[in-house]
């Protein structure tokens, strides 16, 4: 038998169990469950967010490297483009070159074997340098003044003066003629054996320095008439500078012109009655003599 105490308590129990849940607890729950669903859907877009990225970096880092690929493939075809362009005007040059050699050639030996005018013509793109005995080309009419800068009284020792001059016109060939005066002169005698060869090939460097592509062509010294100037061309003199000269021009791949079959020794006829100049009637003779060694000189080894 129960108290009625214990009956009350019963009720109470009751009442509790069968009773909804209040406002408060409810609203509570939801809550709770909204920010659940939320820390989800941010989650979510954390992974997603992630996830683009990723993608994005993916398509942008082979879109950079197929970009440099293309831009070192482009590179490199420009470079072969530029190769073959100067491959191909190297080539053109050579040509161009070689083709101008050939009728320069064919000028010449027309010129070397017609009349007295056509030979002059083929000096028209040079100089000549020399002392009193290579004025004549011009004292007799025969090359302009502008060719022959030719000096009375010169020795190798003027050519700086001449220097400017000689390179100002980037003439095709250089031809000098000094001796006369050096014969009586010690030019280089304190320079050993070649001492005359190397002062001379140092003034030629210098004017080279201003006109390197002039070819040079270096006339030996023609003897004086035998019996004419003997203090100084007894003893082998003339002989030992001709070949001084011809060494400095073989060392240098400069011409050298061998006047020996002009002068026979100083027996030839080709002497002014001072033994030492020569007449109007010598020089197409000379001038066809240097022409004629140049020309062998660039027939014989082709212009690279």
């Amino acid at each position: 038998m129960t108290t009625k105490n214990e009956q009350n308590d019963l009720t109470k129990e009751n009442n509790s169990s069968n009773q909804a849940p209040s406002p408060s607890h409810t609203v509570q729950k939801i809550n709770k469950e909204k920010h659940a669903a939320h820390k989800k859907v941010k989650f979510s877009s954390k992974t997603v967010g992630v996830g683009v990225l990723v993608v994005a970096l993916s398509i942008t880092g082979v879109f950079f490297f197929k970009n440099r690929n293309k831009q070192s493939t482009y590179a490199q075809g420009i470079a072969y483009l530029e190769e073959l362009q100067n491959r191909d005007e190297a080539a053109i040059s050579a040509k161009i070159s070689e083709r101008d050699r050939q009728e320069r050639l064919q000028e010449i030996a027309e010129g070397i074997g017609s009349d007295d005018s056509r030979l002059w013509a083929l000096f028209r793109d040079s100089v000549i340098l020399g002392d009193s005995r290579a004025v004549g080309f011009k004292e007799y009419g025969y090359l302009p003044e502008n060719v022959c800068l030719a000096r009375i009284g010169d020795s190798i020792l003027a050519l700086p003066q001449v220097t400017q001059a000689a390179a100002a016109s980037k003439p095709e060939v250089i031809y000098l003629s000094y001796g006369a005066n050096d014969l009586v002169m010690d030019i280089g005698a304190d320079r050993g054996e070649d001492g005359y060869g190397l002062v001379y090939e140092e003034y030629i460097k210098q004017i080279l320095a201003l006109t390197p592509n002039s070819k040079i062509v270096v006339n030996g010294i023609i003897a004086p008439r035998a019996g004419t100037m003997t203090n100084y061309t007894e003893n082998g003199r003339l002989e030992a500078i001709n070949a001084q000269i011809q060494r400095m021009c073989e060392r240098n791949n400069w011409i050298y012109v061998d006047n020996t079959v002009l002068d026979d020794n100083g027996n030839a006829p080709i002497y002014e009655p001072d033994g030492l100049h020569f007449p109007a009637s010598f020089y197409p003779q000379w001038g066809r003599h240097m022409i004629t060694a140049y020309y062998n000189a660039i027939n014989t080894v082709p212009t690279p």
